[in-house]
């Protein structure tokens, strides 16, 4: 998906299907920006404008953190962006899975500590 503004900024969303991870962030956008005020009628309106089947952000843990956010918003709380420095990147693969077989997986630690300038 993508989202353009007047002021000529554009941002390009997506994930592997193009319906949870990208309609968590279009949903949030739309009520971050008072296209809509409740989560449930954006959640609708991502579902029948994405989808065929009307089913957008259906994985539960996603479409908590879109009611998360919307709450946030309702009340009013304002995010206040901080500047972190990545400082690592460690990735260890995980050798065996419980079965014995190797795994596919890897885990990905990243350590930040405050940025510079004066910015947490």
């Amino acid at each position: 998906a993508v989202v353009s503004t007047q002021s000529g900024h554009y941002a390009g969303i997506h994930c592997k299907a193009g319906k949870g991870r990208t309609g968590v962030m279009i949903v949030s956008y739309l009520l971050h920006e008072g296209i809509y005020e409740t989560v449930q009628p954006a959640l609708q309106f991502y579902g029948e404008a994405r989808t065929f089947d009307m089913k957008g952000v259906t994985i539960p843990s996603q479409r908590r953190y879109v009611y998360y956010y919307g709450d946030l918003v309702m009340r009013g709380l304002k995010y206040e962006a901080k500047t972190l420095l990545l400082t690592k990147i460690k990735l260890i693969k995980l050798p065996y899975t419980q079965a014995g077989s190797l795994s596919k997986f890897t885990v990905i630690m990243c350590f930040v500590s405050p940025g510079r300038n004066g910015h947490s």
